[in-house]
């Protein structure tokens, strides 16, 4: 039986902007509006159970809603939905925009217009020193980092070599202050430092 993923949230300029495409990464896609905000839907089909999802099926399911989210990112502010959303119908999208508006509209206002990027500092000779040097050159990136960023989430760090390893919200115009705050932790350690 026929459906629709909700794929996004969006205000109803960037909601037109989607309708106009008419396909996200080369995906069908359509758009209902409301109260001054939009979802972005694309057909699917219903089941009564999510199907058992190996390994390579997920990181397709995955990459395709990452390359969906790029695609729309450039148009406007977007709020990324859940990925199993998935409604019989438009008017049930419809009624997420009505029960959930002022939430909604809230969020778009706070985190719709940034972006967010994720960033690993590694050290290859941080093996080779004290535990505060290495905690001295962390603060000093992070603030570095901070100075730079919206707001930063720290990510699991998953070797000695890696110092940090985050994600940080941006304006959508702080790309350039972002990529400034990278080339001064990579001069300050002399290119000593891997980042990614």
């Amino acid at each position: 039986m026929a459906g629709v993923e909700l794929i996004a949230l969006t205000d109803a300029q960037t909601g037109g902007a989607v309708s106009a495409l008419g396909r996200l990464d080369g995906q069908v896609v359509r758009v209902v509006e409301a109260f001054g905000l939009a979802a972005v839907l694309a057909p699917t089909r219903l089941s009564s159970k999510l199907p058992p999802l190996g390994r390579k099926a997920l990181v397709k399911r995955l990459t395709r809603a990452q390359r969906r989210l790029e695609a729309l990112l450039p148009l406007g502010p977007v709020l990324a939905v859940r990925g199993d959303s998935v409604f019989r119908d438009e008017t049930q999208a419809l009624g997420v925009l009505a029960s959930h508006r002022d939430v909604i509209t809230e969020a778009l206002r706070v985190y719709g217009a940034n972006v967010q990027f994720q960033i690993t500092v590694r050290w290859p000779d941080a093996s080779e020193v004290t535990l505060d040097q290495k905690r001295r050159l962390t603060a000093r990136v992070e603030q570095i980092l901070d100075d730079a960023t919206e707001d930063r989430l720290q990510l699991p760090v998953d070797d000695e070599e890696t110092l940090l390893n985050t994600a940080v919200m941006i304006p959508r115009d702080g790309e350039p202050a972002l990529d400034a705050a990278v080339e001064a932790i990579d001069e300050a350690m002399d290119g000593e430092l891997a980042i990614k």
